[in-house]
């Protein structure tokens, strides 16, 4: 039989992943699903208690990342719904003209509405697209460098249909 330190170190490692836990469910039920016929069989009690465990692990677990997930949600609806008038703003260029990339132009390695889009970056509604950046213009004269800043697909989303009930309300 195994020792109690390997029990230990076993739910240490089952508690670590959702994996595990499936796994270890799975395993315990179906070996006291195959010894459920047996009477009085003290390998019975046994498994009952680990497979219990092991449900048990899994459901808390599953439980704590739905309700993460769903707290992660509604701090990010929160954010996004009370944007700066220059946030929104500078959203707006992405709905209206229906892309998801602008090039910002840079001066010295900073981007010219850095006060806008670090918070839109910070409140997960902009990423930057590429660490390099590119000079664009129609001719060698008038380049300026730029960066591509993209907007998230759940943002672009949000967005649209937040600007599709303002027009109906209007």
């Amino acid at each position: 039989m195994l020792s109690n330190f390997n029990f230990i170190d076993f739910f240490r490692e089952v508690a670590k992943s959702t994996k595990f836990q499936i796994s270890a469910a799975v395993s315990f039920g179906v070996a006291l699903f195959l010894i459920w016929s047996e009477k009085n069989d003290p390998v019975k009690v046994t498994l009952t208690i680990l497979f219990l465990f092991a449900a048990c692990m899994l459901v808390s677990s599953l439980a704590e990342k739905f309700g993460c997930w769903i707290l992660k949600k509604i701090k990010r609806n929160k954010d996004w719904n009370t944007l700066t008038p220059e946030e929104k703003e500078f959203v707006s260029h992405y709905i209206l003209n229906n892309t998801k990339t602008r090039y910002v132009i840079t001066f010295n390695g900073a981007w010219r509405d850095s006060g806008i889009i670090n918070p839109l970056i910070h409140k997960g509604v902009l990423y930057l697209a590429s660490e390099i950046s590119e000079y664009r213009g129609d001719s060698w004269e008038i380049m300026e460098q730029t960066f591509p800043i993209n907007i998230h697909d759940d943002a672009f989303k949000f967005f649209t249909k937040k600007l599709e009930e303002v027009n109906k309300d209007s």
